[in-house]
C-alpha cells in the first residue's frame, strides 16, 4: 500500500516559485530603472558638464579624470574640483571662420 500524500506538501513546494505566465518586471519598474540610470549618469558626468560651461579648455581633462578615477568617489571629487576651481577664461574662445 502506498503512503498517503498530504495535500499541503504540494502547495508548499509551489510557494515561492514564480508562475511562467507572469512577467519578471512590469513596464513601470523598467521605466523607473531608466529614470534612475539617467539621473545617476547625469550626476556622474556633472564635473564634465560644469567644466564645459565654465572652462572649455580643460573640459576634456576633467572628462579624462572623471572616466579614469571618477568611480572611486575621491576621483569624482577631484574632477569636480578641477571643474570648479580652475579660473574661468576671461575671453570667449575664438570662432573659426571658414
Amino acid at each position: 500500500m502506498a503512503p498517503a500524500r498530504s495535500p499541503g506538501i504540494e502547495c508548499s513546494a509551489m510557494q515561492g516559485r514564480q508562475r511562467d505566465d507572469q512577467p519578471l518586471e512590469s513596464e513601470s519598474e523598467v521605466h523607473d530603472m531608466d529614470i534612475l540610470l539617467t539621473v545617476l549618469a547625469a550626476i556622474y558626468f556633472a564635473p564634465f558638464m560644469v567644466a564645459a560651461g565654465r572652462v572649455p579648455e580643460v573640459m576634456f581633462l576633467v572628462l579624462f579624470v572623471n572616466l579614469l578615477i571618477g568611480w572611486t568617489g575621491i576621483g569624482w571629487l577631484a574632477a569636480m574640483a578641477l571643474a570648479v576651481f580652475i579660473p574661468a577664461s576671461k575671453e570667449p574662445m575664438p570662432r573659426r571662420c571658414t
